[in-house]
């Protein structure tokens, strides 16, 4: 992430396998990244998109699609 900051492009995560986890745990790791992100100055250089999803739900598979268009 480091790397892509220093280009200032913008970018997106993927957190995958959201279904293998509990809803609580998925919603704390997302925040978790968020929180990294802004702590480390990346938000402001690239405004990152942090997406979740899962293959075997579909949960945030048109999401993502949608924003890599």
């Amino acid at each position: 992430m480091n790397v892509l900051a220093d280009t200032s492009k913008p970018y997106s995560l993927v957190l995958t396998k959201i279904d293998k986890l509990k809803s609580k745990t998925v919603h704390s790791n997302a925040e978790a990244m968020c929180d990294y992100i802004i702590s480390e100055g990346h938000a402001a250089l690239c405004s990152p998109i942090v997406h979740l999803v899962s293959s075997h739900t579909g949960y945030g598979i048109h999401e993502l699609m949608c924003g890599l268009i």
